[in-house]
């Protein structure tokens, strides 16, 4: 079983954080992480917690496990313009945002590509509340068809939306939102994955959440697209080429 020292230093590495932007979050001090990180104190579980917290993980006792939080979405979706009125949780992320130089105190966006960053890796998107992921060859697209033949709101994000806004990789994990789950996997004959199933060929669907369905657009050929700051957002809070992509689009965004 990993110890405490452990458990923290591998949250922060996979939270992509430093020690100071860690002890920022988390409203305590660098000397603190850096002496909890190294075994030299035992932090309180108050302070063991915080620091899981602010690194977007929980102790499930033999192991730290992910949380995501979509309200962390929501909230930088606003401060960047993405969203018309205020999503509720909003205030739980200003302050450590505010903390770590990404928001001022007047709610300026001071780092755009960290905040949408930061917001994807505290929603991380495999662990979505309400995430199905079936083993299916299609493609967003092709399951997007049938769903608009069913009658099914929905809107396509992950590595595919990425692909359309420029990125340059090939897509590998299609993501839809959908405004029924269930309904969605009835009209493509298809059902959950079991756990420990997995195959290259795979499609989850996550269910619309009150702010994940505004500003998705049309695209001439029929297709429902999540809105791009949306999209890279969910492509940061996936993995591996997902996260590569995100940047790709940021960067292209940033050089326009």
């Amino acid at each position: 079983m990993d110890t405490v020292a452990q458990k923290l230093k591998d949250a922060r590495l996979m939270a992509s954080l430093s020690m100071s932007e860690l002890a920022k979050l988390a409203d305590v001090s660098i000397s603190t992480v850096s002496r909890a990180e190294s075994g030299k104190i035992v932090p309180t579980a108050n302070t063991y917690l915080a620091l899981l917290l602010a690194a977007g993980f929980t102790d499930r006792g033999d192991r730290i496990v992910p949380l995501s939080r979509p309200s962390a979405t929501w909230a930088a979706r606003w401060l960047v313009g993405d969203l018309p009125d205020q999503p509720h949780q909003t205030d739980l992320w200003l302050t450590p945002w505010q903390r770590v130089g990404l928001v001022s105190d007047d709610c300026e966006v001071l780092d755009y590509e960290g905040l949408l960053f930061r917001a994807g890796r505290c929603a991380s998107l495999v662990d979505r509340p309400g995430i199905v992921t079936v083993l299916a060859a299609d493609l967003a697209p092709q399951a997007a068809a049938r769903l608009s033949e069913a009658g099914i709101d929905y809107a396509i994000t992950g590595d595919e939306a990425l692909a359309r806004l420029g990125a340059p990789l090939v897509p590998t994990w299609p993501v839809v939102y959908v405004a029924d789950v269930r309904a969605a996997l009835t009209a493509l004959g298809l059902t959950p994955a079991l756990p420990g199933d997995w195959s290259p060929h795979r499609v989850s669907f996550l269910p619309f959440d009150g702010y994940s369905e505004a500003g998705r657009a049309q695209t001439d050929d029929g297709l429902w697209w999540a809105s791009p700051v949306q999209a890279v957002i969910d492509g940061y809070g996936g993995y591996g080429r997902m996260t590569e992509q995100a940047e790709a689009v940021v960067s292209a965004w940033d050089a326009a």
